[in-house]
C-alpha cells in the first residue's frame, strides 16, 4: 500500500526536445530567429542584461536567455509558465505545484501570480537533476512528478494517471506515460522516443520465478530507444493497427518515488543513456522498474515561435 498524501508536482522549466547538432550555419539560423522573435515581444523595460537557464550542459548562455524569455511570453494575457502552472494545479492528486528554475526572472514571474518557486543551480544537467537538488525543500513528499514547464496543455488527467500508477504498482520506482504509434513515419523519427513495453506484473511469491497477475492498464518498460523497437521481422502496415499496440511513443512525464530521487546521484552511469541521450535508461539499467500508462495523445510542447503562435490561437478559440 502506498499512501500519497504529500505529492509534489514540479514544473521543471527545461526544453526537452531541441537538439542542435547541425552544421554551424544552420545552428546560427535556429538560434537567431527565435531569439529575435521572443525578445521583440518582450517589453524593452523588462529585459534584463543577462538571463541564465542551463538545463543541458552543452547549451550556450545565449540560447538559455532565449529560453527564459520564452517562458515569460504573455500574448494570451498570462505567461507561458503560468499556463503550465494552472494546468498542473488542476490535478486532483498533487497537493503542491512548485517551479524549479535557476532564472530569477522566471522565479519573480511565478511569485507575481502567487506560485511557489525554488531556485536551483544553473549546472543541473537535466530536469531530474534539478529536482534532486531541490529535494531538501520538499518536506516528506512521497511522490514527485516532473512536468516540463513549456507544456501548457498538459492535462490533469495525465498527471493523476502517473501518480495512480505508482499507487497501483508498488514494485515500480518510476511511472511515465506513453501513447500509441499509428504512423510508420514516427517509427523512424529519432525525435519520437519509442518505448518497448510488456504488461506489468508484480513479482510472485518469494522463491517462485512465476510473476503475479497482470495489472490492468499498466505496462512495464523493457527499454526506450530512438530507433524502431520492437523490430518486426516481417513488416506489414497492418501491424500499426494492432490492439494493444506494438509501438508506443514516450510522452516524457515522470512520477518518482522519493527514495528513487534520493538515490539518483549514486546510480551507475549508463553507456546506453549517453548513446541515445535518454536519461530514463539510467534507472532502467540500474534495475529500477518503470511502469507506463497509456494516454490518447501527448501534450504539445512549445519549442518554436510557430508552436507558440499556434498555442495562442488555440487559447483564443477556447
Amino acid at each position: 500500500y502506498l499512501f500519497i498524501g504529500e505529492d509534489e508536482l514540479y514544473l521543471s522549466a527545461y526544453l526537452s526536445s531541441l537538439k542542435f547538432a547541425a552544421i554551424t550555419t544552420v545552428l546560427c539560423l535556429l538560434i537567431a530567429y527565435p531569439f529575435a522573435y521572443f525578445m521583440a515581444r518582450s517589453p524593452a523595460d523588462k529585459r534584463p542584461a543577462l538571463l541564465m537557464l542551463v538545463m543541458l550542459p552543452f547549451w550556450t548562455s545565449f540560447l538559455l536567455r532565449v529560453y527564459a524569455w520564452k517562458m515569460l511570453l504573455a500574448d494570451t494575457g498570462i505567461t507561458l509558465i503560468e499556463h503550465t502552472w494552472h494546468a498542473a494545479r488542476a490535478s486532483s492528486r498533487a497537493t503542491r505545484v512548485i517551479v524549479a528554475t535557476d532564472s530569477e526572472a522566471i522565479a519573480a514571474a511565478v511569485a507575481a501570480f502567487g506560485g511557489e518557486a525554488v531556485m536551483t543551480s544553473p549546472e543541473a544537467p537535466s530536469g531530474t537533476a534539478r529536482i534532486v537538488e531541490a529535494l531538501g525543500a520538499l518536506g516528506d513528499a512521497d511522490v514527485i512528478v516532473n512536468v516540463q514547464g513549456d507544456e501548457p496543455e498538459i492535462t490533469a488527467a495525465a498527471i493523476d494517471a502517473a501518480i495512480d500508477l505508482l499507487h497501483r504498482c508498488p514494485g515500480a520506482g518510476i511511472a511515465t506515460l506513453v501513447t500509441p504509434i499509428r504512423s510508420a513515419d514516427l517509427l523512424d523519427d529519432p525525435s519520437a522516443v519509442k518505448a518497448e513495453l510488456t504488461p506489468w506484473r508484480e513479482p510472485g511469491t518469494p522463491g517462485s520465478w512465476l510473476p503475479g497477475p497482470e495489472s490492468a492498464g499498466a505496462w512495464r518498460a523493457i527499454t526506450f530507444s530512438r530507433s524502431r523497437v520492437p523490430a518486426a521481422r516481417e513488416w506489414n502496415e497492418s501491424l500499426l493497427a494492432a490492439n494493444p499496440p506494438y509501438w508506443w511513443q514516450h510522452v516524457g512525464l515522470y512520477a518518482y518515488r522519493r527514495e528513487v530521487l534520493e538515490a539518483w546521484n549514486e546510480l551507475p552511469e549508463s553507456r546506453l543513456a549517453s548513446l541515445e541521450s535518454l536519461e530514463q535508461l539510467r534507472p532502467l539499467e540500474a534495475g529500477i522498474g518503470i511502469v507506463a500508462g497509456a494516454v490518447d495523445h501527448a501534450a504539445k510542447g512549445i519549442d518554436t515561435p510557430r508552436d507558440y503562435a499556434a498555442f495562442v490561437e488555440r487559447c483564443g478559440r477556447r
